[in-house]
This record gives structure tokens, C-alpha cells and sequence, in this order.
């Protein structure tokens, strides 16, 4: 009878176990979908001759400052393409991106740089970021 409570504890056990994991991994994996969807409408906006508003910058900022809180696993690659964004495309002022077009050009290839550099494939293989090519 111990052998099979054992048994029965060992296989809750391992059942709560995996449970736990599929909820971190898809946890993770919108983490990684927020970022994309939130950059793909970013480099979107920043093509030339595109109109876009003070919250498509402050959007990304605010999503980028969350992955600390965000990334419950620690994924030193989700820090790493955070700090790429944060490094290469926050801070930014609406009125200054649309006054100065080279400017605004700039930040529109950063931002397709961080995808052809292939910083979030290389991260996170299925993210499956389309590239503009603007």
C-alpha cells in the first residue's frame, strides 16, 4: 500500500509539474508575441510617409520596461533583444521624428536592423517577425 501511494503522489506530482511548465512556456510565448506584434506595428508606423501617434512610441516603451517583470523564467535572450530595443528605439519624441525625416528614417532602419540582424530569431526561433521592406 506505500508502494502505491508513492506511486499516486509521484504521478500528481509529476502531473502538477507539467501543467505548471505548459502554463510558463505559453506565458513566455506571449510575452515573445506582444514584443512582436508591438514592434512589427512600430516599424509599420515609422515607414516614410506614414502617419503615427505619440502612443505607437510610448507602446513599445511601456512593453519594453515591463519584460523584467515579465520574463519569469529569466531568459537572458528576452533581456537581450529588451535591451536592443530599449538601447536603439525609446526615448524618442513624436515631434522630433515628425520635423526630421531623416531622422525618423533612422529609427525606421534601427528598427528593421534589430529584425534583418536576426536578434529575435536568433533568440526565439518562432517568433516569425515579417520585415518590412521600406
Amino acid at each position: 500500500r506505500v508502494a502505491l501511494d508513492d506511486e499516486a503522489a509521484t504521478a500528481v506530482k509529476e502531473a502538477i509539474e507539467a501543467d505548471m511548465a505548459e502554463r510558463v512556456n505559453t506565458a513566455m510565448a506571449d510575452v515573445w508575441s506582444r514584443l512582436n506584434s508591438s514592434l512589427e506595428h512600430f516599424i509599420d508606423r515609422m515607414a516614410p510617409d506614414v502617419t503615427f501617434r505619440e502612443a505607437t512610441l510610448r507602446n513599445l516603451e511601456e512593453l519594453v520596461d515591463q519584460i523584467p517583470h515579465l520574463n519569469i523564467t529569466n531568459d537572458p535572450n528576452l533581456t537581450a533583444f529588451g535591451d536592443a530595443i530599449r538601447s536603439r528605439l525609446t526615448g524618442l519624441d513624436a515631434k522630433d521624428l515628425r520635423k526630421n525625416d531623416d531622422l525618423k528614417a533612422r529609427v525606421h532602419s534601427d528598427a528593421n536592423k534589430i529584425i534583418l540582424l536576426d536578434i529575435l530569431k536568433q533568440f526565439h526561433p518562432f517568433a516569425g517577425l515579417k520585415v518590412s521592406h521600406n
